[in-house]
């Protein structure tokens, strides 16, 4: 009987183990949505200062308006096919 109130606590004790670390993953990864080359870098505007800061985080404090520089966007569609050019000289023969 104690073993099986043993097993059944490591149990409990492993599941709630993952949910913690799964959580603790998800926020690692949440947190560095902004600041990468790829979606921008984020600075925040005072609204009546105009005072730029650069937080490090992903929200500006009060009275501190987003503005995100330096996003890539969507690449855009292929252009159109150049113009053949002309036909170029004949070479010189070749040594035998």
């Amino acid at each position: 009987m104690l073993l099986g109130w043993i097993f059944s606590r490591k149990r409990i004790i492993t599941k709630v183990s993952l949910v913690l670390l799964f959580l603790a993953s998800g926020t690692a990864i949440g947190e560095n949505i902004f600041n990468t080359p790829l979606s921008g870098y984020l600075l925040c505007v005072n609204k009546v200062s105009k005072q730029v800061i650069f937080p490090g985080t992903q929200k500006c404090p009060q009275n501190f308006k987003q503005l995100v520089l330096g996003a890539q966007g969507l690449q855009g569609l292929p252009g159109p096919a150049g113009a053949t050019g002309p036909a170029g000289a004949t070479g010189p023969a070749g040594a035998t």
